[in-house]
């Protein structure tokens, strides 16, 4: 009895285990680099959920997206160690009188982009440049590092106050899954 339930728990280990390391990807658009004594990273994300944001735009709902990049120190033998987690807040609009597509930065306040193409549109709004994540000082040599990268899309439907009153309206909320680059200093 004791032997099935240690094998049958080893298994359901490896298993979630693979399951785990299977669901992260490998971004298509992700650069890391140094410069000025920091460390900068390039982020491009959520190419596939263009056509689900298309129709709601269209519609005229407003769509936050929400870009989480976390870049932690690998640790063997002991929990990572979290060194930075930046999370950028961006809206797309969709201007029905003058059929333009406006992506506002909402930590200032301000249009990034204003263009009548969806597609220049959804680069800018999933896109992230020159983020500085941390100083190159807590960089050590030889140490295994990893950034990690996530966009998550939601839209809001009906006003906040009358959420609670409609509950046949959700919030409708997707999230891309984890993009993981490691590499080592």
């Amino acid at each position: 009895m004791k032997r099935t339930t240690l094998f049958s728990f080893l298994f359901f280990f490896t298993v979630s285990a693979s399951v785990v390391s299977a669901s992260s990807r490998q971004p298509e658009h992700i650069l890391v680099f140094a410069s000025n004594g920091a460390v900068l990273v390039r982020v491009g994300l959520g190419d596939d959920l263009c056509a689900r944001i298309q129709h709601s735009t269209m519609d005229g709902i407003p769509v936050n997206v929400a870009i989480s990049v976390v870049f932690s120190r690998i640790r063997s033998l002991w929990l990572d160690e979290k060194l930075t987690e930046v999370t950028i807040q961006r809206t797309l609009k969709y201007d029905l009188t003058r059929k333009n597509y406006v992506v506002l930065d909402d930590n200032s306040s301000q249009a990034l982009l204003t263009t009548p193409s969806f597609t220049e549109a959804m680069h800018v709004l999933f896109s992230v440049e020159h983020l500085k994540l941390a100083p190159t000082t807590k960089l050590h040599k030889g140490e295994h590092y990893q950034i990690r990268a996530r966009a998550e899309v939601t839209k809001k439907g009906i006003p906040p106050i009358l959420r609670p009153l409609l509950t046949i309206f959700p919030r409708y909320s997707c999230k891309t899954d984890w993009y993981v680059l490691d590499f080592s200093n």
